[in-house]
């Protein structure tokens, strides 16, 4: 699994056509720079403020650290479930 920190923000800017709108140098920065519950707050704020009516997240079974962190901020408890997967590599 690969984890970006704030310098990897070169690396996200040039997949700009996965996201919504083009992302900015300084967003891309911030958005890496937050530690696990203030980006997923800011995440629950951004979706809030855009009209979202629910946000989701796959997290895979056994991962009891993610699962804490999301029930920490307000996530429902989760469903048994599975998601496919590509690797691209």
């Amino acid at each position: 699994m690969l984890h970006l920190g704030p310098s990897d923000a070169a690396a996200v800017l040039p997949a700009h056509h996965l996201f919504d709108g083009p992302p900015s140098q300084a967003w891309t920065v911030d958005f890496l720079s937050r530690p696990g519950r203030a980006l997923v707050t800011a995440l629950m704020a951004t979706a809030k403020t855009a009209g979202c009516s629910g946000m989701w997240v796959p997290v895979e079974q056994g991962n009891e650290a993610a699962t804490a962190l999301y029930l920490a901020t307000g996530a429902n408890e989760p469903e048994p479930g599975s998601t496919l997967w590509w690797s691209l590599k």
